[in-house]
C-alpha cells in the first residue's frame, strides 16, 4: 500500500492520474485488503464457506 500510495503522490506532483494495477478479481491492493482485513479479526466460530 505504502508503495501504491507512493506511485499516487509522485503521478500528481507530475501532473498525471495514476492507473493502479489491477489483481485477477478486477480490485485493487487497497481494496482487497479493504474488503478483506476483518477476515483476520473473526471469531472461528463465526466462520461460513463464503
Amino acid at each position: 500500500m505504502d508503495r501504491e500510495n507512493q506511485q499516487i503522490l509522485n503521478a500528481k506532483s507530475q501532473n498525471k492520474t495514476h492507473t493502479p494495477q489491477l489483481l485477477n478479481n478486477e480490485d485493487t491492493v487497497k481494496q482487497l485488503l479493504a474488503r478483506s482485513r476483518y477476515i483476520l479479526y473473526k471469531l472461528k466460530e463465526k466462520w461460513d464457506q463464503s
